[in-house]
């Protein structure tokens, strides 16, 4: 990590300056770590019972949704920050479902091209079980100036 104050609206975020967007609060994202430099993350999510399905498991939107919200972040932090990089694309495989409790996600870069950035993901649960995994493609733009409440972290 570099011994600079990282500025701008994503690592005011990520440093805790300033809220997560609503969407990654409802998810529970709670950052463990992240290597801006490799484009790695790693980040927990609370599977609550409001996210659960008829059968009693956590709805397979929003396992997608947190694959998704630690996919963004690696992106985002990978491209120093200023940069954003919304997902055009996104497969996600489910291998079991997942039960109410804390689910970890790891997320990394695998290849940026001049505006697009490819990135893969693996959710597991407190026992380290392989919930699901996706890949996503994002685009890769500019940060907005737009009022900070408004933005996401990927």
């Amino acid at each position: 990590m570099e011994n600079y104050v990282r500025s701008g609206p994503f690592w005011d975020m990520i440093e805790g300056r300033s809220p997560l967007p609503a969407a990654s609060r409802l998810l529970g994202w709670k950052l463990l770590t992240l290597d801006p430099a490799n484009g790695t993350i790693r980040v927990e999510f609370a599977a609550v019972p409001d996210f659960i399905n008829p059968f009693g498991t956590i709805q397979g939107g929003i396992i997608s949704a947190m694959l998704d919200d630690a996919m963004g972040p690696a992106a985002t932090a990978f491209l120093g920050g200023h940069h954003m990089a919304p997902t055009v694309e996104l497969k996600t495989s489910f291998m079991r479902p997942a039960m109410i409790g804390p689910l970890f996600v790891e997320a990394k870069v695998l290849h940026q091209g001049r505006n697009i950035v490819f990135l893969e993901a693996a959710m597991r649960d407190k026992e380290d079980k392989l919930i699901a995994t996706a890949t996503a493609t994002a685009r890769i733009y500019d940060w907005p100036k737009v009022p900070q409440s408004t933005l996401h972290p990927c």
